[in-house]
């Protein structure tokens, strides 16, 4: 008996099938609309016309072997949810299936054919729920990561054991279908040398792989290898560095064209824990691909000998892409980023690799385990309580890139952490950074450059010695965004070591620095910028006897919308007095006349001035400029 099913069904409501079989004829559809649960209890699907489900779930269930569960026919069927829940034996799939959210094992067996897809595109990506030891996921399968058209490198994995080559996978066997895979190119820029590496007119290679021994990404000169090289099935997959143009059209080898992606690979889903060896040097970086093709919490990685971080690829950041380092050094699941505009978090997607540091030397390793799937607190300590953000002195500086429209890039950031539980040498609370392909900045401490330091609260003579690195001739900013930072009386001075110049930076509020990359070697040396931290001198008043020369503003910070202003030994004459904001625009214009070597003068503005950072501008007739950076308060 075959049961001929054509369904219409509402939101939320669940159909309880069990018969020999489904069977949706040519020319009809059986379609789910909402939220529609389809059991089919020790049943078939036999699909010869159109399933049209939009958040609906088809599960199979029962105790019957694979000769009555399964789903064929001779049109292909793409499911929101699809989950196998058997008492005993499994479900065959016999024809094409695509699954768009959730698939789920959990009893008994899917055996997969060849015919299941995880699909991805650009609102969703399937992935694999939590498959106990009851049930199990064999056969082929085909799983999907969707790139949207941004020129960027990605490090990115295959989540599949016993997979083909690369090339027959990510490069499509050399065959161009829109939208689907992409060019791997090498340093070979006649693609003669027949290890599968594509046509380069750049001649460089766009695809890395990480070597434990150097520590260093060296590029992929044969593609004909596998994509996964094991077949064990545990942790087989690699971790690759790969620039994604977009698809193999020739013609995105051509900056700046660049279109929509889906790379494809098919193999052998790892389900069940999987582990993976680490470097076993002190400091070691391993770079590690998420064995599942679900995203996993890092919080609930097991890790053994690594430090509580990670890093990854944010494509978003600059042109082609950035490193961010996430780490959680009090323990408590909440993760500081080195970028705070990152969209990074502790959950690691579908195809997503990432590194991981080495405590100290001997065995490392980390564990994935099914749960890691699922929210949950992972109680292992490696590390003492640390204190919380709000009781840490924070600063934030990022590079941006300023273009001829005056919108800003941001380029990199690194993040300073200060607090009496850390120590002023360089120690496994700070971040190593990792150089990205465009523009860096870090802290230079001890010879290293970090992207993240911890160190003992600021003091009178701390200095930070910033590093940039792979600058090119234009305009920068440098933007500091200071947080919780207690002064006791401090000061901080950003020195421009190729300008000879110190600005002086809030350590309450934003400060950006404008500065220029020219053809001077001068102009891009690594170590051009510092911030001095130096003790506040004591504010003079109008009737000082002070012979000190310069313009002195006080208070500063300044409060009650008035600013009162001495010139001490300045030069006789009219001065034109401005005040602009951070943006530029001025605000306030007067002028003032001096007219002896002590004068005092008080700036009321008509208008509230918003709280914030001022330049304050004195210009004497003869176009000479003094400016002070003054703070706004309430």
């Amino acid at each position: 008996m075959k049961f001929i099913l054509s369904l219409g069904c509402t939101l939320n409501m669940i159909v309880v099938a069990a018969a020999q079989s489904i069977t949706v004829n040519p020319r009809s559809s059986l379609v789910m609309r909402g939220s529609v649960f389809l059991v089919v209890k020790n049943a078939a699907i036999i699909n010869n016309g159109i399933i049209s489900d939009s958040l609906g779930t088809i599960q199979f269930n029962g105790h019957k072997d694979t000769s009555v569960s399964y789903l064929s026919g001779t049109q292909a069927t793409t499911i929101y949810n699809l989950t196998v829940s058997k008492t005993a034996f499994g479900t065959t799939l016999k024809s094409a299936v695509a699954v768009r959210n959730v698939l789920g094992a959990y009893g008994g067996i899917l055996y997969a054919q060849g015919n299941l897809t995880l699909k991805s595109d650009s609102s969703l990506t399937a992935r694999v729920d939590v498959v106990p030891a009851t049930a199990n996921v064999i056969g082929k399968t085909m799983v999907q990561r969707y790139f949207p058209a941004k020129r960027s490198w990605r490090l990115i994995t295959s989540p599949l054991t016993n997979t083909p080559t690369i090339f027959n996978s990510w490069q499509n066997k050399g065959v161009y279908v829109a939208a689907l895979n992409t060019c791997i190119s090498g340093p070979d820029p006649t693609g003669t040398v027949g290890n599968g590496l594509d046509v380069s007119i750049q001649n460089s290679s766009s695809m890395k792989i990480w070597n434990y021994a150097t520590q260093a990404l060296l590029p992929v000169l044969n593609t004909h290898v596998a994509l996964s090289p094991g077949i064990a099935g545990s942790a087989d997959n690699t971790g690759y560095f790969l620039f994604v143009r977009g698809d193999r059209s020739f013609s995105n080898f051509s900056i700046p064209n660049t279109n929509v992606t889906t790379l494809s690979s098919d193999g052998q889903l790892q389900v069940g824990t999987q582990n993976f060896p680490a470097s076993n040097v002190s400091g070691g970086f391993t770079l590690i691909g998420n064995p599942y093709a679900s995203p996993v919490d890092f919080n609930l990685i097991s890790r053994n000998n690594l430090v509580k971080r990670f890093y990854v690829w944010d494509p978003a950041l600059n042109v082609v892409g950035g490193y961010v380092m996430l780490d959680d050094l009090d323990n408590d699941g909440v993760y500081t980023k080195s970028v705070n505009a990152s969209k990074q978090n502790n959950h690691l997607q579908s195809s997503q690799a990432f590194f991981v540091e080495t405590i100290s030397n001997g065995s490392a390793g980390i564990s994935f385990a099914e749960t890691c799937k699922s929210a949950g607190n992972n109680n292992i300590l490696f590390r003492p309580v640390r204190p919380n953000q709000r009781q840490m002195q924070t600063m934030r500086i990022q590079m941006n890139k300023k273009n001829a429209d005056s919108s800003i890039i941001l380029a990199d950031e690194m993040l300073l952490q200060c607090h009496a539980i850390f120590s002023d040498s360089v120690d496994r609370d700070d971040a190593m950074k990792f150089s990205n392909i465009n523009e860096n900045i870090g802290l230079l401490r001890n010879t290293k450059m970090l992207t993240a330091e911890r160190r003992k609260p600021l003091h009178t003579n701390d200095t930070l010695f910033l590093k940039l690195t792979k600058t090119t001739q234009r305009k920068y900013q440098l933007q500091v965004l200071p947080e919780n930072i207690l002064t006791n009386g401090l000061e901080a001075w950003l020195e421009d070591a190729y300008l000879n110049s110190s600005t002086s930076i809030s350590l309450t509020g934003r400060s950006n620095y404008d500065f220029t990359i020219d053809s001077s070697s001068a102009s891009i040396r690594a170590d051009r910028f510092r911030i001095v931290f130096k003790q506040k001198k004591n504010l003079p008043v109008a009737t000082t006897e002070s012979k000190e020369e310069g313009i002195i503003v006080y208070p500063n910070p300044v409060s009650n919308n008035i600013i009162h202003l001495q010139l001490n030994n300045y030069p006789l004459g009219k001065y034109a007095v401005k005040l602009l904001n951070q943006t530029g625009q001025m605000i306030y214009k007067d002028t003032l006349q001096n007219n002896s070597a002590k004068s005092s003068y008080t700036i009321n503005p008509a208008n509230d001035l918003a709280p914030g950072m001022y330049d304050l501008q004195i210009i004497g007739e003869d176009n000479t400029s003094t400016t002070k950076k003054i703070i706004i308060t309430r």
